[in-house]
């Protein structure tokens, strides 16, 4: 008798664990994503920074000290996808395309490139997303250790960032502040700010 109480017991916590499970929603239905991989291929033959422009803040252009921030979102990556593989004459399945949307569904992903001069300026990069007056701060970011040299001596570094979402709507109006120095033997930090409203992004 108690060995078949401990199986029901047993058996009743794994329904449970099971029913407790969130399952993961794919953050785009079957029509943007169709839409996102046709807007791949009609705009082939753009350069990758015509592309993106639409989804691209800028805060004082090339010039040192200033910033170019993109938001990328499940229909600009699934765009951008489709885009490089039509360049490269290969298809991908919407199941893939399912695939890579799940991994970053409750992911705010931004791309940045900064100017400095000095090719280690991006070394030290603080970011801050702000929403609704709250702060967040990074789940994950890349900077290289080293920038590469761009024209007028200008050192480039390109790299991203990643916060969680799951408490950030998708119609809201984020901030995001980029703290860094031009040259680590600087004392001064530059300050940048970059205003995207998600709702208007695909």
């Amino acid at each position: 008798m108690k060995k078949n109480l401990l199986l029901v017991f047993v058996a009743v916590c794994f329904l449970f664990a099971g029913c407790s499970k969130k399952e993961g929603v794919v953050p785009l239905d079957k029509s943007k994503i169709d839409e996102a991989v046709q807007f791949g291929k009609d705009n082939v033959a753009l350069t990758e920074t015509e592309f993106i422009e639409p989804w691209t803040k800028s805060s004082g252009g090339y010039a040192k000290g200033g910033g170019v921030v993109t938001v990328v979102t499940p229909f600009l990556r699934i765009a951008l996808l489709s885009k490089k593989h039509s360049n490269a004459g290969s298809k991908l399945s919407d199941k893939m395309f399912k695939e890579l949307l799940m991994k970053e569904a409750e992911i705010l992903n931004f791309e940045v490139t900064l100017y400095g001069d000095e090719y280690s300026f991006a070394r030290n990069i603080d970011y801050i997303l702000v929403c609704n007056d709250k702060e967040y701060k990074p789940i994950a970011q890349f900077m290289p250790s080293y920038s590469d040299m761009g024209r007028d001596y200008t050192c480039i570094a390109k790299g991203w960032v990643k916060f969680d979402k799951k408490d950030i709507p998708d119609d809201s109006i984020v901030n995001l502040k980029v703290k860094f120095k031009t040259n680590l033997k600087n004392k001064d930090f530059e300050n940048l700010s970059f205003n995207f409203n998600l709702k208007d992004y695909k």
